[in-house]
C-alpha cells in the first residue's frame, strides 16, 4: 500500500475483503520522525603542523556523528552521540576542509562544513649584528635584521617576553635607549600571529675611549713624502686608532688596530694637521689634533774626492773631502766577485772624514760608496744626498814565503766540501802557527788561536753555502785559500 503525501503523524485503517465481504479494519500509524539538527563547529588555526581541537555543539544524544574530508568524503571518525557537546582532535600538516553530520533512526541532518587552517611558522630574523656597542656616553642600541618571510613584521622584546617596539616595513631597524648591558631578543612575527623562534642579541654599554696622545713629526718635504705618527691609547682605551683630515666629518685618512699604533699620512709637501680618535665599534673619542710640521731645505751634496788606500791584506783606510752642513756620512763596502757576499754600512759621525776598514779579504776588489746625510746620523731620515760618492780598490795579497813554500803548503780537502773540511800539514812546520775562517763579508765564524796536531778537522755544515776563507798564519807568514761550501 503507497500513503498519500503527508506531513503528519497520521493513522490509517487496513481490512482484507473478496469483494463481497471485507473485514475489520485494524489501525495503521504512519509516524513522521524529525530530521536532526546539523552539527555546530567553528573553523579552527594553529602555527605550524599538529594536532588541533574542535568542539562540536547542538548535537542529538542518541545519535551517530560523522566527520569526512572536503572534498572527496573520506571518512576520518564516527561515533555515537552521548551529549550535546563533544570535542574531536585531528592531527594536520596542512590546511585541510572537513563536513560533519549526524544520522537519528535513519534520518540525516544537513551537513555543516569547517576547516583546520595551518599557518606557516616564519623564519627566524637574520640578525645584523648579535653584539652591539652603544657607547655611555650616546646610549641608543640599534636593532637590524633581515625578515626572509613576506608579510612579517619585526618585535624586539626583553628576556621575560615583553615587546618593546616594533617595525613593520623593511629595511627593519629599531633603535632603543639603553642604560646597561643586556640581552634581547628578536622575533618575526606574521598577520596571522605566528612567531619565529628567537635570535638574541647581546647589547654590551661601553665605555667612551679617552682621546689618544702623538707628538708632532718634523720632516723635510722639498719631494713629496709620507710621515708616520707614533700614537699613544688613552685609559679608557679603545682597540683602533683613526685619523681624520678635519675635526668633525671629513675623510677616514688612515686605521691602526695594533700596538705600536702607528699612523702614515698620505704624501705631503707642506705643514698639515690632522686628527685623531680612538675608537671601540661605534663608540668614539673626541678627535684631537696633530701636526706633520714640513721643513724646507737643500739636500746634502754628494761626498767628493772619495779615495782608498790598502793598508795589507785584510785593511784599508778610506776618505772623503767633508760635506758642509753634513752631520754624519753613511758608508758601504762590498767585495766584488764573490758569490753571496753582502755590502756592509756603517755611520760616520761628522767631522770625521777618514775611517780604517779591517777584516777585509786579502786580494780582493772592493767597491766602496759615501753619502752625506744633512738631517740627523741614520740611514733613513732626513735629508740625504741624492748620489753616491764611490771608489774601487784592491786589498793587498797575502805573503807566501819560505816556511811556508810550496812543498809546505797543507793539504785541504775536500774542497769544494758539503760539511767536513780536513787540513793536513803532512808532518811539516805547523807549530806556533794559529788557523782562522772568514766568511766572504769578513766575519769570522772559526778560530783555533794555536795548532797541536798536524791534522785539523773542521765540522762546517752549520754554516751557509757559500764561499769562505781560510787563513793560516804564524808571528811571520800568512797562508790563504778559498772554501767553497756547497751543502
Amino acid at each position: 500500500l503507497i500513503l498519500p503525501f503527508i506531513t503528519t503523524t497520521t493513522t490509517f485503517w487496513v481490512s482484507v475483503g473478496d469483494g463481497t465481504c471485507q473485514s475489520v479494519r485494524v489501525p495503521v500509524v504512519a509516524n513522521i520522525l524529525p530530521i536532526p539538527q546539523a552539527p555546530s563547529v567553528a573553523t579552527v588555526s594553529r602555527c605550524g603542523a599538529g594536532s588541533l581541537t574542535f568542539t562540536l555543539q547542538n548535537l542529538v544524544p542518541g545519535s551517530t556523528l560523522f566527520i569526512v574530508t572536503e572534498p572527496g568524503s573520506t571518512l576520518v571518525q564516527t561515533m555515537g552521540v552521548q551529549n550535546t557537546i563533544h570535542t574531536v582532535t585531528l592531527n594536520l600538516v596542512q590546511t585541510q576542509n572537513y563536513a560533519t553530520y549526524v544520522v537519528q533512526n535513519g534520518c540525516t541532518s544537513l551537513v555543516s562544513n569547517f576547516s583546520g587552517v595551518i599557518h606557516a611558522v616564519p623564519a627566524p630574523p637574520q640578525v645584523t649584528d648579535p653584539l652591539i656597542r652603544v657607547c655611555s656616553s650616546g646610549g641608543m642600541a640599534t636593532f637590524s635584521a633581515h625578515l626572509s618571510t613576506p608579510a612579517s613584521v619585526l618585535e624586539l622584546r626583553n628576556l621575560q617576553g615583553n615587546v618593546l617596539a616594533v617595525d613593520n616595513n623593511a629595511p627593519f631597524v629599531i633603535t632603543l635607549p639603553v642604560n646597561q648591558s643586556q640581552t634581547f631578543v628578536l622575533v618575526a612575527k606574521t598577520s596571522a600571529g605566528c612567531e619565529s623562534t628567537p635570535s638574541r642579541v647581546q647589547v654590551v654599554l661601553q665605555a667612551t675611549p679617552a682621546p689618544p696622545t702623538s707628538t708632532e713629526v718634523e720632516f723635510y718635504c722639498n719631494a713629496n713624502v709620507s710621515v708616520t705618527f707614533t700614537v699613544q691609547m688613552g685609559i679608557p682605551a679603545g682597540n683602533e686608532i683613526r685619523m681624520y683630515d678635519s675635526p668633525q666629518g671629513g675623510n677616514l685618512i688612515a686605521t691602526a688596530t695594533s700596538s705600536p699604533y702607528l699612523l702614515t699620512t698620505p704624501l705631503l709637501n707642506q705643514t698639515t694637521t690632522f686628527y685623531i680618535s680612538a675608537a671601540i665599534a661605534n663608540c668614539e673619542s673626541e678627535r684631537v689634533p696633530v701636526i706633520a710640521r714640513c721643513n724646507k731645505e737643500q739636500s746634502c751634496s754628494a761626498p767628493a774626492a772619495v779615495r782608498a788606500q790598502p793598508i795589507s791584506a785584510n785593511s784599508a783606510t778610506i776618505s772623503w773631502e767633508s760635506v758642509p752642513g753634513a752631520v754624519c756620512y753613511i758608508l758601504t763596502y762590498e767585495p766584488l766577485g764573490i758569490s753571496g757576499a753582502q755590502a756592509q754600512t756603517m755611520l760616520v759621525p761628522a767631522p770625521t772624514t777618514l775611517v780604517q776598514l779591517s777584516r777585509l779579504l786579502p786580494n780582493t776588489n772592493y767597491i766602496i760608496r759615501i753619502r752625506a746625510n744633512c738631517t740627523m746620523c741614520s740611514m733613513n731620515v732626513g735629508s740625504i744626498s741624492g748620489q753616491w760618492g764611490s771608489t774601487v780598490f784592491q786589498t793587498l795579497p797575502s805573503k807566501i814565503i819560505s816556511s811556508y813554500s810550496e812543498g809546505d803548503v797543507p793539504l785541504i780537502y775536500p774542497n769544494p766540501t758539503q760539511g767536513m773540511l780536513f787540513i793536513n800539514f803532512l808532518d811539516n812546520n805547523f807549530s806556533h802557527s794559529s788557523l782562522a775562517l772568514w766568511q766572504s763579508d769578513g766575519k769570522l765564524v772559526y778560530s783555533q788561536p794555536r795548532l797541536k796536531e798536524s791534522l785539523v778537522t773542521l765540522d762546517l755544515s752549520d754554516l751557509s753555502s757559500g764561499v769562505y776563507i781560510l787563513v793560516i798564519q804564524n808571528q811571520e807568514h800568512c797562508y790563504t785559500a778559498k772554501i767553497i761550501l756547497n751543502k
